[in-house]
């Protein structure tokens, strides 16, 4: 049995395996998802920090396994880090990404074209202001995938440079035998590479445990006056994490 798969708890999902005694319980302690022990160490550091868990997970295939690298993956946070990295020369002609490439490229090309609604006249302004309303808007909604567009975009703020990246991506996506893949951690999702290269737009465990924390914060804060039935759905991991830092 594995506790902390119940995705849908949210929704009120139980788990019936602790509904019912059994003489022994056997626990899904491997994990088929990597095979790197810093990898592995970090799962095991969450799980005993966050939720309490004291049976340690190990990986099913050891990196000592892998006689032969054959596929690799560059897996980015959000599709803004991705087109960032189609703007490095040297790694243009060694990117394939894992999907048709404009559905990375196109918040960019809505910034440009000032689809993305603010308010008052955003026709009657310069596109560097339009910019700075729109950082405005996405710190206020805490949008991290915008924020890291128009900051690009400030660097290189030509529509035809990104026109250029998407067409060497989408030339890349039809080619055979490139060496190295591409795309985001929901791109990517069910997807086998030998190695797996994480950029650094993710957030550390320290920043995710941060906010969390904040997070938990303005959940009891805002809901002082709620039904004590109400107060009882806030996820478990929120809690544990409380205990944690109390």
């Amino acid at each position: 049995m594995n506790v902390h798969q119940k995705i849908y708890g949210f929704r009120g999902a139980i788990n019936g395996m602790e509904s019912f005694q059994a003489d022994k319980k056997f626990y899904l302690t491997y994990t088929f998802r990597f095979s790197n022990n810093k990898q592995v160490e970090l799962a095991n550091e969450l799980l005993k920090y966050c939720k309490k868990e004291n049976n340690v997970i190990k990986p099913f295939f050891k990196e000592e396994d892998i006689k032969e690298v054959k596929t690799a993956c560059i897996i980015t946070r959000t599709n803004a880090e991705l087109v960032k990295m189609f703007t490095l020369k040297k790694m243009q002609d060694k990117l394939k990404p894992v999907r048709e490439p404009y559905q990375f490229f196109s918040k960019f090309f809505d910034v440009f074209d000032r689809k993305l609604n603010i308010e008052g006249d955003k026709l009657g302004i310069t596109f560097q202001e339009y910019l700075d309303k729109l950082e405005v808007l996405a710190g206020q909604v805490e949008d991290v995938e915008l924020n890291s567009t128009i900051s690009i975009i400030r660097k290189y703020p030509n529509k035809d440079f990104f026109s250029n990246l998407y067409q060497i991506a989408k030339m890349n996506y039809k080619r055979k035998n490139l060496p190295i893949s591409i795309g985001t951690a929901h791109s990517t999702k069910g997807l086998e590479f030998d190695i797996v290269i994480l950029t650094e737009d993710f957030p550390t465990i320290e920043e995710l445990l941060k906010m969390v924390k904040e997070k938990y914060i303005e959940i009891m804060k805002n809901n002082r006056n709620i039904k004590e039935v109400s107060k009882k759905k806030i996820f478990s991991a929120q809690r544990r994490t409380w205990e944690y830092f109390s």
